[in-house]
């Protein structure tokens, strides 16, 4: 298995665990809760700068979706990320590992 394959796998995993945590954080909306939130979007940010400088585009800012939506956002942004260079790829999946941790 590629490094790339292993981002995506770890994307997926993160992604469906997600599904269940964003929503019911969202709906706690206590300190503990934004902050985990927040902390997600920081990676999902982290995940989209990283495929900008690798294909030396431009940084755009992360849309801010719903807690229900954050999985789907990390799939995105992680499949992007695991289809380009072994650096890149491996500073996501350190992301995703941090994240998952957090989780």
């Amino acid at each position: 298995m590629t490094a790339g394959e292993q981002l995506s796998r770890l994307a997926e995993r993160l992604s469906d665990r997600l599904l269940v945590v964003g929503p019911r954080m969202e709906a706690r909306g206590s300190a503990e809760a934004d902050a985990l939130l927040a902390a997600v979007r920081v990676v999902l940010q982290r995940l989209a700068d990283l495929a900008a400088d690798a294909e030396h585009r431009a940084r755009r800012p992360v849309p801010e979706l719903p807690g229900r939506s954050l999985g789907d956002q990390l799939l995105v942004l992680a499949h992007d990320v695991a289809d380009l260079d072994e650096v890149t790829v491996a500073a996501g999946t350190d992301l995703l590992e941090e994240l998952r941790a957090a989780i």
